[in-house]
């Protein structure tokens, strides 16, 4: 098993953990309403304070006049297998691993998705009767989630196998025989969207996820949508301060390129260390080579230190499965 690939599946597993709300025996009780509501989030546990004092909270309220990217995303779906569950707070659809998210020159891996009814971002204020949830991840653990908006229209047949078969009850996931689904079907047609920087929307509350929410709804039956909200008819987190941040448009990488030109000034100085060398050209052999040797030896030498470190984070890594 690759190491890009156990990283995922740790962060997967955490993900799962912080998602149910079950990383001990004695597990914190969360909901969406009364005492143990929204509102109160913060207060259930120490590792849950962002729910209450986090300045980069979701879900959010959209306007419409927000900027929005072009439909330039090209996710990498594949098939996957419906494996489908109830955790006690959504209905989850587990993804087959191999699946993935291109996002500011990351690669984010499609762990699962989710729905919410109703929807937990809004546009203008006005919410829509679900929301689904594509969790990604990558190697570090940190998340991209891709918010698709449902609203009422005709049946859809893509989603049928994943309504048909929702657990009533709460439940371990199950492979249902000889179905399949592709994400890259769920998706809206059109597939411009909005992105920001924002959290988890149930505990912990987590500040580390890119946000991509599609401006266009998918339209699913009326049929459809109460199969949800027979069994979860209000488990969306309502809408957080923006505060200050801003919606973004494009690659968010400036800060590297940024750094780029400051790496290439000894570059500029070359030519005035070089003038005594043109005068004798059969000089520039001898103080070419040793400098490359010098930079082959620390570029191996920096391999070998993330080698080493790699090979102790996988050794790390087996001894907790």
């Amino acid at each position: 098993m690759s190491q890009r690939r156990i990283s995922i599946m740790m962060a997967a597993l955490i993900l799962m953990l912080l998602q149910t709300g079950t990383v001990f025996a004695n597990e914190i009780h969360w909901s969406y309403d009364g005492d143990t509501g929204p509102a109160y989030w913060g207060e259930l546990s120490p590792d849950w304070a962002l729910c209450g004092s986090g300045e980069s909270q979701s879900p959010i309220d959209i306007p419409s006049s927000a900027a929005s990217n072009p439909a330039d995303l090209m996710p990498i779906y594949g098939p996957s297998a419906l494996t489908i569950f109830n955790n006690g707070h959504t209905v989850q659809v587990n993804y087959d691993a191999g699946s993935t998210l291109e996002l500011d020159g990351e690669t984010y891996e499609l762990l699962q998705f989710h729905f919410h009814a109703s929807s937990e971002h809004t546009v203008n204020g006005v919410a829509r009767p679900m929301e689904m949830h594509l969790v990604h991840a990558n190697e570090d653990g940190d998340l991209a989630v891709v918010g698709v908006f449902l609203e009422e229209g005709a049946d859809n047949a893509v989603f049928a196998p994943i309504f048909d078969n929702m657990p009533a009850e709460e439940s371990e996931p199950e492979a249902v025989a000889d179905v399949m689904v592709n994400a890259d079907d769920l998706l809206p047609t059109t597939q411009t969207y909005w992105r920001y920087s924002g959290s988890l929307t149930t505990p912990n509350c987590a500040e580390n996820v890119k946000w991509v929410v599609m401006n266009t709804p998918v339209e699913v039956g009326a049929d459809q949508i109460g199969t949800y909200t027979a069994i979860y008819d209000h488990n969306a987190r309502p809408t957080q301060p923006m505060n200050d941040r801003a919606f973004m448009v494009g690659p968010q990488m400036e800060e590297p390129a940024m750094e780029e030109p400051a790496m290439e000034e000894p570059a500029t100085e070359e030519p005035a260390t070089e003038e005594p060398a043109m005068e004798e050209p059969d000089m520039l052999p001898e103080t070419g080579g040793p400098a490359s040797d010098v930079l082959n030896l620390a570029a191996v030498a920096g391999v070998l230190m993330l080698l080493g470190g790699a090979t102790s984070v996988s050794a790390y890594r087996r001894r907790l499965q």
